[in-house]
């Protein structure tokens, strides 16, 4: 298995590069830039590396992720990186998000 490395902290250059790469006009905001072929996850270069773009907007909106954790879109709209659409799930556990019961809610985990 593939580990994973902790996304750092962008400049502000970058950080501004990436959101002129999102389409906010919606209750989604839609990522606009390069989409991974296999899936169309949206995804974006930085500091030599490719990351992915909800990852990205989740880290600079909100901040570090956890250790275990992952980055999961309540909307399940998988070109949305709006930070209220996005949560912590643990990883290995399957999300079960019921938007009808409470918005943001991902079985016992809020966001």
């Amino acid at each position: 298995m593939k580990k994973a490395t902790a996304l750092v902290l962008p400049s502000e250059l970058v950080e501004d590069r990436f959101w002129t790469k999102v389409n906010m006009e919606g209750d989604c905001w839609l990522w606009t830039g390069t989409q991974r072929a296999s899936d169309g996850i949206g995804v974006f270069g930085y500091d030599g590396k490719i990351v992915y773009a909800h990852r990205f907007a989740y880290v600079v909106s909100l901040g570090p992720l956890p250790p275990r954790f992952e980055v999961r879109r309540s909307c399940m709209n998988t070109l949305c990186v709006r930070p209220s659409h996005l949560l912590l799930i643990p990883k290995g556990k399957k999300a079960k998000i019921d938007i009808t019961y409470f918005p943001g809610a991902v079985g016992d985990y809020l966001m």
